[in-house]
């Protein structure tokens, strides 16, 4: 039992990075988010990885006001908005996925949990067997994120809310996506126009309005600010869930975003 133990909690630990001085490349076109100094979950480091590429993506994008030149850029942007919306749908899960583990290697260990989060931890145990799965394997443990989660797909707020409050029966995470002169209303009303912008351009409906590039800044922008709120909540839950601060998650300020 303490050989397992010790599997899951290396399980929990290796999805978070140490202290990094790290932030994500501005490429000229995305915000830059300075995460330099603090310790944050693995899920929020790939998060920015992905935006990342997305602002590669958009420096590739030919100038030019020819027609050509045009239809190619506006394929750029279009490309953009779905890279940006499959960033941000795997990090939910990520994220997800990483709260489940941290409060199943306390529970398997018999250390002390909250009531809820002993629900929530048991609730992981009869669906999976943990003792059985290679938890030093990232692989491994990724095959369970669907028996964790169960299918997850087109993350606007609501479906978003959903996720959380099934896995962790945390409420309402977009309650806490609010910063100065946005409402929580109104960023998740901005992520539900992004997600179904992707789904517009996937299944190429028809008076599909053009996608310029200050828009899709916008978006890359406005996930990353979701993402710092919703690791913040989420670690707010671990720490009512274990009673100490989550080791390796510094909750971020909302400065570190530009």
């Amino acid at each position: 039992m303490r050989a397992f133990g010790r599997r899951l909690n290396d399980a929990a630990r290796d999805m978070t990075p140490q202290r990094l001085n790290w932030s994500v490349p501005n490429c000229g076109t995305c915000a830059r988010m300075n995460l330099s100094g603090f310790s944050f979950p693995y899920c929020l480091y790939a998060l920015e990885q992905g935006l990342g590429d997305v602002g590669r993506l958009l420096q590739v994008a030919p100038p030019g006001a020819a027609t050509e030149t045009r239809r190619s850029a506006e394929a750029v942007y279009r490309a953009a908005v779905i890279l940006t919306c499959a960033a941000w749908e795997a990090y939910l899960e990520d994220l997800a996925l990483d709260a489940l583990l941290r409060v199943a290697a306390r529970y398997r260990n018999g250390e002390s949990l909250s009531a809820a989060a002993q629900e929530v931890a048991a609730r992981t145990s009869r669906q999976i067997d943990l003792a059985g799965i290679q938890w030093q394997d990232s692989r491994a443990v990724q095959t369970q994120r669907n028996v964790l989660l169960g299918p997850f797909n087109t993350p606007k707020a609501t479906n978003t809310d959903n996720l959380f409050q099934k896995a962790l029966d945390l409420e309402r995470l977009s309650s806490s996506w609010r910063w100065k002169r946005v409402s929580a209303k109104e960023s998740a009303r901005q992520l539900d126009t992004l997600v179904t912008l992707r789904g517009d351009i996937a299944h190429r409906k028809k008076g599909l309005h053009r996608v310029r590039k200050q828009a899709v800044v916008g978006h890359v922008t406005l996930i990353e600010r979701l993402g710092v709120l919703s690791s913040n909540r989420v670690r707010h839950w671990l720490l009512d869930a274990v009673g100490t601060s989550p080791v390796g998650w510094d909750e971020v300020p909302m400065r570190a975003v530009a």
